[in-house]
């Protein structure tokens, strides 16, 4: 079943009784208020009165409205004509003129009325043309766009005239053309009147036609290439959506990098430096963008490094480059290369320079008709460990590499040696450590492996043969430490245990003598030892080692027996050597024309020298020249870090310590300036030229590392430099011969 649904009256009602309820029963009810609803009380028929001529229609509209000027709605509206010959109404209200006169039309509904006075003209009485309405009253467009406008003709009693002609006409027709029905075309930027004239009436608007919006932008004029200081005036070709260009526009240039040329406002470019440029015009969102290379003129050539410094043995390479007005490389060629003394730097055809020899020279190159060259300077690099033996020295780079230097020949009486330069250790591999005689030398490789050069006439390079090898033997056995001496060699496995072999006139090898040994061959001893050093000069043939419980041990020829004729008393039975101290290092030499002078010394942990052997030169230290059997402390009270010891062809023997303030001490003898000070005077008794105490080699000089040969000496300072004096290991002739203080090895930067 429906609810109800409650009339305004039982609402009020209900909500009345709501809100009593809600006061207390003691309020009074009040009885419920009817509203009566608005009627028509009179029509209206709009327009009142028309003027027509006969077969024009009009429509007239009746509205109903309540005596309080309410409108409210009525049903069944009856239109009527006074004459149905002067004007006929519809029943919707559309009259219709049919011939002259004058009719009342009246609309009825609820018994009231609402009428309409209707004008019908004779035909020959035209109402003349008031004004002219154009909608819209102002038009904006864009160029290319295009609207059509409507004129309305009214006659002077406010008829809308529809058979009147009306003519279109446009006072600029450049920016807008109008057509014969009122079709407007926008042609150019700027304003113009449209105007449609009917009988001699005219009416105006204005229309304003702006540009329309950018649908396209290119980049016309632009080079693919543009030298230095040319110029190219690039176009901006801006269209809209139709295609047509649009001139009247605002372009923003852009290049990136900005740097290679020059921009105007106007596209203008001009090349400033080699590149490619990317050029951007800009039209509101719109970017277009062309690139363009800018080349330059070969100018110049370039070579770098300039100068290059280029180690001994070693390789680098140079780089040709041609430049341009602005000194940028240009990719021009290759270049072709040549050396003006190819003994000491030789240049391949892509530049790679091979330091042959210390030295200055020359290295050109040529690019088509450009031509530069360097100054290339073979060196030897700086060293960062020293090693001297016998007439020879040398020294390893931070990265293993090799070189050494031999004593100089003799020349005739008054003529200078020429001066010796590094040679590079040609082997396969970089060096830890390298050890050096009067006749051979051996290193251990980076690698672990030990090779040995040199004369090998008593098989002293261990490779089974007595055969000279001037190139890197390998001995195929694994040492720690490798010590060569004259004739012969020792080493030191990775455990400590001693092996030798070579020379073993004397038992040098500690194995029984006199037959030489081809091999690494085991020291007939289960000591296992630390260290171990050979006699590295002529007629040497000592060797001792330090064993892993720091006593000492010697075997071989004896140190310091004098013996008047015959040979030198010698064993290859390993002699421990009587002393109270302990030694961490030690450095033995032997040889000379008279056969068992030799002597040796030794550091103890705190520093503390010692020596023993020989001392008819004061190569011991200990102030006389008196032999000593047993080691004795060298004075001065001096703390070393090294000693190193050394005995010349003519039993002249001297030694250095390297003090803990880097300070090199020498003593012995000076025959050959070996302290560092001037030479014995010639004619002197060279044996009564020594020092039997320690002198300062070098105020100003201080050394990480320092090594004897038979005649000389060279330190190792702390920028990797070599310093080395007396007779051998370098000679130059600018500092005569020999060389009387420390002097810089020839060619080393």
């Amino acid at each position: 079943m429906a609810r109800p649904i409650a009339t305004p009256t039982r609402l009020l009602m209900v909500g009345t009784l709501a809100f009593c309820l809600a006061c207390g029963a003691s309020l009074p009810v009040t009885p419920p208020v009817e509203v009566e609803p608005e009627v028509a009380a009179s029509i209206r028929v709009e327009p009142q009165s028309i003027r027509l001529h006969p077969g024009e229609v009009a429509q007239l509209r009746a509205t109903a409205w309540s005596e309080s000027g309410l409108q409210v709605a009525v049903e069944g509206l009856e239109w009527s004509s006074s004459s149905s010959d002067v004007a006929a109404v519809s029943s919707d209200g559309l009259v219709e003129a049919i011939s002259p006169g004058e009719v009342v039309v009246s609309v009825r509904a609820d018994g009231i009325e609402g009428t309409s006075q209707i004008l019908v003209l004779p035909i020959d009485e035209v109402e003349k043309v008031a004004r002219i309405t154009i909608e819209p009253d102002s038009l904006a467009l864009l160029v290319h766009q295009g609207r059509r406008l409507q004129a309305t003709v009214l006659g002077e009693h406010g008829n809308v005239l529809e058979d009147r002609e009306v003519e279109w006409t446009s006072d600029t027709p450049e920016v807008a053309t109008v057509s014969s029905d009122g079709l407007v075309a926008a042609k150019a930027i700027g304003r113009a009147n449209v105007t449609a004239t009917s009988d001699g009436v005219s009416s105006s608007i204005q229309v304003e036609v702006t540009p329309p919006p950018a649908a396209s932008i290119r980049i016309e004029g632009a080079p693919g290439e543009l030298f230095i200081g040319e110029g190219a005036q690039l176009v901006a070709r801006v269209t809209d959506a139709w295609g047509a260009p649009i001139v009247d526009t605002s372009v923003t240039w852009e290049a990136s990098p900005p740097e290679l040329i020059a921009l105007s406002m106007t596209g203008m470019v001009t090349g400033r430096q080699a590149g490619v440029v990317t050029v951007f015009a800009r039209v509101e969102a719109l970017e277009a963008l062309v690139r363009i290379r800018i080349s330059g003129h070969s100018t110049s050539l370039e070579l770098k490094p300039n100068p290059l410094n280029v180690d001994l043995g070693d390789k680098d390479r140079l780089r040709a480059t041609v430049l341009d007005e602005n000194g940028a490389p240009m990719e021009v060629g290759e270049a072709t290369f040549h050396s003006s003394d190819p003994e000491i730097a030789a240049v391949l055809d892509d530049g790679t320079v091979f330091g042959r020899k210390v030295g200055t020279t020359s290295i050109s190159a040529t690019v088509g008709p450009l031509e530069t060259h360097v100054q290339v300077h073979v060196v030897i690099p700086r060293m960062s460990k020293l090693f001297v033996g016998g007439n020879t020295a040398g020294g390893l780079t931070a990265d293993g590499r090799a070189y050494f230097w031999r004593a100089p020949l003799p020349t005739p009486d008054g003529q200078e040696p020429q001066p010796q330069t590094a040679v590079p250790f040609l082997a396969p591999d970089r060096f830890e450590s390298l050890s050096f005689s009067d006749s051979h030398a051996c290193g251990i490789t980076t690698s672990g492996e030990t090779i040995c050069t040199g004369d090998n006439d008593w098989g002293q390079l261990g490779n089974g043969t007595r055969d000279l090898s001037l190139d890197a033997v390998s001995l195929g056995f694994r040492f720690i430490s490798v010590s060569a001496g004259y004739g012969y060699t020792c080493a030191l496995d990775p455990v400590g245990g001693a092996f030798c072999w070579g020379n073993n006139l004397r038992g040098q090898l500690g194995i029984k003598p006199p037959d030489p040994v081809l091999e690494p061959t085991p020291v007939q001893t289960e000591l296992l030892f630390h260290q171990i050093s050979t006699s590295p000069s002529r007629v040497g043939g000592t060797t001792c080692g330090i064993a892993l419980d720091e006593r000492t041990y010697c075997w071989g020829r004896e140190l310091g027996d004098p013996v008047d004729e015959g040979p030198p008393p010698s064993s290859s039975a390993l002699t421990e050597v009587q002393s109270g101290e302990t030694f961490v290092e030690i450095s033995a030499s032997t040889g000379g024309a008279i056969g068992s002078l030799g002597h040796a010394c030794a550091l103890t942990s705190e520093g503390d020298g010692y020596c023993w052997g020989s001392n008819i030169t004061g190569q011991l230290g200990n102030g006389t020249s008196e032999t000593s059997s047993v080691p004795i402390p060298v004075e001065g009270g001096h703390v070393f870090t090294r000693v190193k010891t050394a005995v010349s062809l003519g039993s002249l023997g001297f030694s250095c310590g390297l003090a803990e303030d880097a300070r090199a001490w020498c003593w012995g003898s000076n025959a050959f300036a070996q302290l560092g000070k001037e030479a014995c005077p010639h004619g002197n008794d060279i044996f009564l030229c020594y020092e039997s105490t320690p002198i300062l080699l070098s105020e100003q000089l201080r050394f990480v590392d320092i090594g004897l040969g038979s005649q000389s000496g060279c330190g190792l300072d702390y920028e990797g430099r070599v310093y080395c004096w007396g007779y051998g290991a370098v000679g130059r002739r600018s500092q005569g011969y020999p060389l009387e203080v420390p002097t810089q090895i020839a060619g080393q930067e």
